[in-house]
């Protein structure tokens, strides 16, 4: 008696997700997050953490609002090493990729 079995059926289109669902699923699991190491922080810090966590978020705000500038500042302007080239030109490009892509190959290895 044979007991391999082969599964040659291709995915059902039902398995495939929106974009907006795509959306709701990445919101999800950033909100989990924060809902399980907020209190952790807040109980290991007290609660003047709370000034180390808006101040945080405030940077966070203005460094989007500046990054949000650049890239309406010139319609060449697409990616993060655009802004560096076009912040501090080719060695901005360079360093700015670098640091990207750096970051990128060191999660991917993590």
């Amino acid at each position: 008696m044979d007991t391999t079995t082969t599964n040659t059926d291709p995915a059902p289109s039902s398995c495939k997700t929106s974009f907006l669902e795509t959306c709701f699923n990445g919101i999800n699991a950033l909100s989990g997050v924060g809902l399980l190491s907020i209190p952790y922080a807040l109980s290991q810090g007290g609660w003047l953490s709370l000034i180390v966590f808006m101040t945080i978020a405030v940077i966070c705000f203005y460094t989007g609002i500046l990054l949000q500038r650049c890239i309406d500042s010139s319609s060449h302007v697409n990616t993060y090493p655009d802004i560096g080239a076009h912040a501090f030109g080719r060695r901005g490009r360079v360093v700015v990729a670098t640091f990207m892509y750096l970051e990128l190959y060191l999660v991917a290895i993590d």
